[in-house]
């Protein structure tokens, strides 16, 4: 747990040194040895990154995180955020009436409000 958020933190970090669109194509995904590694979803997302890298260091080491020595990018899948699923739910006898009733009314053009 406590490595999770520091991994968390360390994104959300770098993700403010970069620009929004390239923020949105990378994931840390661990911390070994003084080296960071980050993933990106493709080999052109992982060069624009790398070309990054050695200012990224620099903004870390300014923002307190003098133990990380190198930032290695890596090519793999993005990990995507569950998707909750939602619970399918009968609509009421008086919801469908509602319905009904409103869609009858928006389909005569003739009526008036």
């Amino acid at each position: 747990m406590k490595q999770g958020s520091f991994l968390m933190q360390l994104h959300h970090l770098l993700s403010g040194f970069l620009d929004p669109s390239l923020a949105a194509h990378f994931q840390v995904a661990a911390v070994r040895d003084g080296k960071l590694v980050l993933i990106a979803p493709s080999a052109s997302w992982a060069t624009r990154l790398r070309m990054h890298t050695p200012s990224l260091l620099e903004s870390l080491h300014g923002a307190g995180f003098t133990e990380l020595e190198s930032i290695q990018v890596r090519v793999a899948p993005l990990a995507k955020p569950p998707v909750e699923k939602r619970r399918k739910r009968e609509l009421t006898a008086a919801a469908k009436q509602a319905l009904d009733a409103m869609s009858r009314l928006d389909s005569d053009p003739d009526k008036k409000p």
